[in-house]
């Protein structure tokens, strides 16, 4: 049996290996909030756009295209889930006031 010599990947190999887990499975990460459920959907979205890049190309439409809307997209949600972030830990800040001062009040009656 002749083995066929394995040789170590190129810097470009990697570097395009690791470009594609990374723009690839870092947005449906981000999309679905790492939820199973949501990666599903997540999944489901980047393959149907992904799937559509073809579909493009044969009218003529450069597949860039859906580079750029996943880009918006993975903007949106992160800007999204930060904005929901902040305002969820003013309404929780809010409560603990509200209940500390509320103790105070009884405290001093």
């Amino acid at each position: 049996n002749a083995r066929m010599p394995t040789r170590p990947a190129s810097a470009p190999e990697i570097s395009i290996e690791m470009r594609t887990i990374f723009f690839g499975f870092t947005p449906v990460a981000l999309l679905g909030r790492n939820h199973p459920v949501g990666i599903f959907f997540s999944a489901l979205l980047f393959g149907f756009l992904g799937e559509a890049s073809g579909r493009l190309q044969l009218d003529d439409i450069p597949k860039e295209i859906v580079t750029i809307m996943t880009g918006i997209i993975v903007l949106a949600v992160v800007i999204i889930n930060e904005a929901v972030k902040r305002w969820d830990d003013r309404r929780i800040q809010r409560r603990a006031a509200a209940m500390i001062d509320e103790k105070m009040v009884e405290a001093a009656s």
